[in-house]
């Protein structure tokens, strides 16, 4: 069985970070790969929509993963119970969503 493993995370970053960079109206993800390695992350940004950028990138990365052979994801937020409740509720309503879709009303 494949093994993958991934993480999602709020970090402070220096101002002369690509973070730092975006537009108040903008949001962006980095994922790294092995593939790729550290130093070539793929980012993707665009500007905020009514939906959450972060889980619906996160949804379609878990399911390229299921596609290409994961047999178990495992999401473990950090913090809170009060905190893990509201992230699973907000992912499993996310679940279905498509990044496609941002932008919608």
């Amino acid at each position: 069985a494949a093994t993958m493993k991934g993480s999602l995370k709020l970090t402070w970053v220096p101002r002369s970070h690509p973070f730092a960079q975006l537009p108040s109206d903008s949001r962006m993800a980095r994922f790294f790969t092995q593939r790729r390695g550290p130093d070539s992350p793929v980012a993707v940004s665009g500007p905020v929509g009514c939906r959450l950028v972060g889980d619906a990138l996160l949804a379609d990365c878990l399911s390229l993963a299921r596609r290409f052979g994961a047999q178990k994801v495992v999401l473990n937020p950090g913090g809170t119970d009060e905190k893990k409740k509201r992230l699973l509720h907000m992912r499993r309503a996310q679940s279905s969503q498509r990044i496609t879709e941002f932008g919608e009303s």
